[in-house]
C-alpha cells in the first residue's frame, strides 16, 4: 500500500471518529445547541433564545416578481384565488415580519443581525416546522424569480416566470406545471426536479446531487442539449449518453453534474 493511501485512510478513520463523538454530544445534549452572536448586543447567545415566529394567512398586495435571502426555511409557492402569505420561522427577533412588498416585488427575508453556527440544531426533536407559503393566481405570469436559500427546500408549481435565478446550498427544489422562460440554478448539495416545466434556456450547475427533467414539447419547444456529469449517468428519453452528451435545438438545456445522475424525458 502506498505512503499517500494510508495517510489518506488515516486521515478518513480520524474524521469518522470525531463526527462520531461530534454526534454524541449533539445528543447528549439534546439536540439543541446552536452557537451564535449578537452583534447589536454584543453577547453570546444559543436556540433557546430564538422565538417561533407565525403568521396566519394574510392577503397580499398584487406582485409580478419574487426575490428570496433565506438562511434554513423552506418555501412553498402554491396556486390559489389571489396573493397570500402564512409562515412559521424562527427568529432572535420576536417581531419579526419576515416579508414586504414594494414596487409589485414580494421580498422574503429573515434579517437578524446575529451570526449564528449550528452544530446540532438539526437533531432537536422539539424544534417545530418552520416554512413560509406563497399564494398566487393560478398559471399567473411573473416577471422574477430571484432566490438564495442556504439550507431548505423550494416548491414552486402552476406559474409562469419570464427569468429565474436560484441559488441553493444545500437541499431540494421541486418546479411542477410551470413555464420558467430563461433559467439559472446553482445546486451545491440536494436535487433538482422539475416536472411537466417548458424552458426557452435552462443553465444549472449542481456539484453533488441529482437532476430529474421532464420537458414539454407543445412545437414550439425544440430542445438542445449540453450535459455533463463527471461521477454519475445520463439518461435521455430512456437511453444511455454516458457522461458527456450534447444535441442541437433552439432551447438549450445546459446541465453540469460534479456527482449525480441527469435523467431527461420530452413529453
Amino acid at each position: 500500500m502506498k505512503k499517500m493511501t494510508k495517510v489518506l485512510l488515516l486521515l478518513a478513520f480520524i474524521f469518522i471518529v470525531l463526527g462520531g463523538i461530534i454526534t454524541a454530544i449533539g445528543v447528549f445534549f439534546g439536540g439543541h445547541t446552536a452557537i451564535g452572536w449578537d452583534k447589536e448586543k454584543h453577547r453570546f447567545i444559543t436556540a433557546d433564545d430564538r422565538y417561533y415566529v407565525t403568521g396566519e394567512k394574510t392577503k397580499l398586495d398584487k406582485f409580478y416578481s419574487i426575490d428570496i435571502d433565506l438562511d434554513m426555511e423552506g418555501v412553498e409557492l402554491i396556486p390559489s384565488d389571489d396573493f397570500y402569505i402564512e409562515y412559521a420561522v424562527y427568529s432572535y427577533d420576536k417581531n419579526a415580519v419576515p416579508y414586504s412588498v414594494n414596487d409589485k416585488t414580494l421580498k422574503i427575508e429573515i434579517k437578524d443581525k446575529i451570526f449564528v453556527f449550528d452544530l446540532f440544531d438539526w437533531g432537536n426533536k422539539n424544534k417545530k416546522e418552520s416554512y413560509i407559503k406563497v399564494y398566487y393566481p393560478e398559471d399567473m405570469n411573473f416577471d422574477n424569480l430571484n432566490a438564495n436559500l442556504d439550507m431548505g427546500s423550494l416548491e414552486i408549481s402552476n406559474c409562469s416566470f419570464d427569468k429565474v435565478y436560484i441559488n441553493l446550498d444545500m437541499g431540494s427544489l421541486e418546479v411542477s406545471d410551470c413555464q420558467l422562460g430563461k433559467a439559472e440554478v446553482d445546486l451545491d448539495m440536494g436535487s433538482m426536479e422539475l416536472n411537466n416545466v417548458s424552458l426557452s434556456k435552462l443553465d444549472a450547475y449542481l456539484d453533488m446531487g441529482s437532476a430529474e427533467l421532464t420537458l414539454l414539447q407543445d412545437g414550439k419547444n425544440d430542445y438542445g442539449y449540453d450535459l455533463e456529469v463527471d461521477m454519475g449517468s445520463i439518461d435521455v428519453n430512456g437511453k444511455d449518453q454516458g457522461r458527456k452528451y450534447k444535441a442541437d435545438g433552439d432551447n438549450l438545456i445546459e446541465i453540469e453534474c460534479d456527482m449525480g445522475d441527469i435523467e431527461i424525458k420530452e413529453k
